[in-house]
C-alpha cells in the first residue's frame, strides 16, 4: 500500500480467490483499477460488466455502484487508486 487511505489518495493491491464475489457497494472516491493477474467479472451500475484481466483499465466515477467476482480457474490481483481517502458503503444492484 501507498498513501493513507484514512486521509488522503492512495495505492493497493487486492488479491481474491479463483470464484470469490464481492458485494455491491461504492466509494466516495472515483477508483482506477489495472488488472495483474486472474480475471475480474466487474458490473458497474448502469453501464456493462468488464472483464478485466492482466492490463487492462477501468475507471469509474465516485459514487458508482459496482460488484463482481474473481472468474472460476484463478486467483485475481489487481491495483487500485483513489484519490480521495478510501471508505466502503454498500449499496442495492
Amino acid at each position: 500500500m501507498k498513501g493513507d487511505p484514512k486521509t488522503g489518495a492512495s495505492e493497493a493491491m487486492f488479491t481474491l480467490k479463483a470464484g470469490t464475489p464481492f458485494s455491491p457497494h461504492w466509494h466516495t472516491s472515483p477508483e482506477h483499477v489495472v488488472g495483474v493477474s486472474g480475471t475480474m467479472l466487474w458490473h458497474v451500475k448502469g453501464r456493462k460488466t468488464y472483464r478485466v484481466g492482466a492490463g487492462d483499465y477501468l475507471y469509474y466515477p465516485s459514487k458508482a455502484v459496482h460488484w463482481g467476482k474473481c472468474a472460476p480457474g484463478a486467483d485475481c490481483v489487481y491495483y487500485v487508486y483513489d484519490s480521495k481517502p478510501y471508505d466502503f458503503h454498500p449499496a442495492e444492484r
